[in-house]
């Protein structure tokens, strides 16, 4: 079976957040314990660490993890901003920015 493709799992949320985007905002808003989007992150991990780690064999197993948690870290600012700094921006340049901030800081994208 092929890794997941972060890119493509990136469009997709996107495009559900913005067709979701009163729940989305909602879901953002909480930053309590237990908060959907920690369990999002950890779900992410679990999903896509392994095929981060067999992308970047010259780095450390703790190196990709720190690597991996920026990036999806940064990822959900991106989101967080565009749905409370930037709602008027369009879907496409959400995820033209998401794409771009995620090759720039992603080895061997």
């Amino acid at each position: 079976m092929p890794s997941p493709n972060v890119y493509a799992i990136s469009s997709d949320i996107i495009d559900f957040v913005a067709e979701h985007r009163v729940v989305a905002k909602a879901v953002f808003e909480n930053r309590g314990e237990g908060n959907l989007i920690d369990r999002v992150l950890a779900y992410l991990h679990a999903t896509y660490h392994e095929s981060w780690e067999q992308a970047n064999p010259g780095m450390s197993e703790q190196a990709v993890e720190f690597l991996f948690h920026y990036v999806t870290s940064g990822w959900v600012g991106i989101v967080r901003l565009w749905l409370f700094q930037h709602p008027d921006l369009d879907v496409g340049e959400v995820k033209a920015h998401a794409e771009s901030l995620l090759k720039l800081s992603t080895p061997r994208a």
